[in-house]
């Protein structure tokens, strides 16, 4: 009959699909687990040890297995889940913290991309202006007249005006 509870508990533990709702079944069956004969209660760890290792990196799994390996009798199965439970939590914090990290460094990335595109199209505009002022200088000191720079340049009348104003 043990041995039988031991796979019921190992077939509802197989139907989570998140290590969350794994935990939380565990909780649920503790009872079961603390029933279980000393002599299966090894292969139950032995079992958990595979199951919950699942995503984990080498590090958080050899945390898991240490904490596993602290609790040898079947009493001590609802302090052991436990403290699976807040490994799990730790993770969970820590994977949180380094996706904060990475969306940080990306947004800090592309904003930079950005100031740079925008730096650029400005420099290049500002250039252009520039360039077409300088050509519209050059015209007035051809003596060309007003609406003939307008149309080479693309300038308003006001900026040639303004342009004249400044070569006095």
């Amino acid at each position: 009959m043990e041995l039988s509870n031991l796979i019921g508990v190992v077939f509802l533990l197989e139907q989570e699909d998140t290590v969350y709702s794994f935990m939380k079944r565990m909780e649920q069956l503790t009872a079961v687990l603390e029933r279980l004969p000393a002599d299966l209660f090894p292969i139950f760890q032995t079992w958990i040890k595979l199951v919950t290792k699942r995503g984990l990196t080498e590090e958080d799994n050899r945390k898991v297995s240490e904490m596993i390996d602290r609790f040898t009798e079947p009493r001590e199965a609802e302090a052991m889940i436990s403290n699976v439970e807040k490994l799990f939590a730790e993770f969970r914090f820590k994977a949180e913290q380094e996706g904060l990290e990475m969306g940080f460094e990306r947004g800090i990335v592309k904003g930079m991309e950005k100031g740079i595109q925008e730096g650029l199209e400005k420099g290049i505009q500002e250039g252009l202006e520039k360039g077409l002022q300088e050509a519209a200088r050059r015209m007035l000191g051809l003596g060309m007249d007003t609406s003939m720079i307008v149309k080479a340049t693309g300038l308003s009348e006001q900026e040639i005006d303004k342009l004249r104003q400044q070569e006095k």
